[in-house]
Formats: C-alpha cells, sequence, structure tokens
C-alpha cells in the first residue's frame, strides 16, 4: 500500500511541475489583483473562481508549450529532468491533462465571467503554448 500511495503522490508532484505551480500562483494572483482594482466591491466567490480558472488556463498553457518543447528539453541540461523529457508524465497524460485544466478554465470564464474574459483566456493560451 505505501509504495502505491508513493507512486500516487509522484505522479501528483509531476502534474504539479507539468503545470509549472508556481508561474501558474503568480499569474492567478497577479490577474486576482487586477480583478480586485476593477470592481468597487469584492464578491469573493467570483474573484476564487477567477484565481482557480486562471491557474488553470495558465497550468494548461504550461503543459502545451511543454509538450511543443519536450525534445528540445531532452538535450538540455536545466530541462532535461521535467516531466515529459524524463518520462514521468507521457505526452498522451500531458495532452489530457492539459485539456481537463483547458475546459474547466474556459468553462468558467465564460459561465462566471463573460465571452470577453472566455476569449483572452483563449488568446492567452494560445499566445504562450504555441508562439511563444
Amino acid at each position: 500500500m505505501t509504495l502505491a500511495i508513493n507512486l500516487f503522490f509522484e505522479k501528483v508532484r509531476s502534474y504539479l511541475e507539468l503545470m509549472k505551480l508556481r508561474l501558474a500562483w503568480l499569474v492567478a494572483f497577479s490577474g486576482a489583483f487586477g480583478y480586485s482594482l476593477a470592481v468597487e466591491k469584492v464578491n469573493w466567490p467570483s474573484l476564487l473562481l477567477f484565481i482557480l480558472a486562471a491557474f488553470s488556463i495558465t497550468g494548461a498553457a504550461n503543459i502545451i508549450n511543454q509538450i511543443i518543447e519536450k525534445d528540445l528539453d531532452k538535450l538540455m541540461k536545466r530541462t532535461q529532468n521535467r516531466p515529459l523529457p524524463s518520462g514521468r508524465v507521457s505526452v498522451n497524460e500531458a495532452t489530457m491533462f492539459a485539456l481537463v485544466l483547458f475546459a474547466f478554465a474556459t468553462f468558467i470564464f465564460l459561465t462566471e465571467f463573460n465571452v470577453r474574459a472566455c476569449a483572452l483566456a483563449i488568446l492567452s493560451t494560445i499566445l504562450y503554448g504555441f508562439v511563444y
């Protein structure tokens, strides 16, 4: 049982690393700061949903970028131990995780905020994930 638990937590750590956890939180909280400045009174449930959606969309973009760059990452000492080049996460697993995060975030932006917020989230994912 202990081995199974250790493997589970190792996989979770790999997924969080794939999302670039610190970068995703930084982007989410930067956006939350902007959200807080834009409203007269903060709606805390909406703010929490915004943070969750921003974190998820940023994680999806980070994963897409790493999928595209996995072969280059294998060649560089600094990046060769990332989850994809090291084989800790497969491309299929990463793709599915990115799709789930993307769908979750766009659903929140569309249903809880507006089409413009959703479109900007999609655009930022395309720009970071595929262009950058």
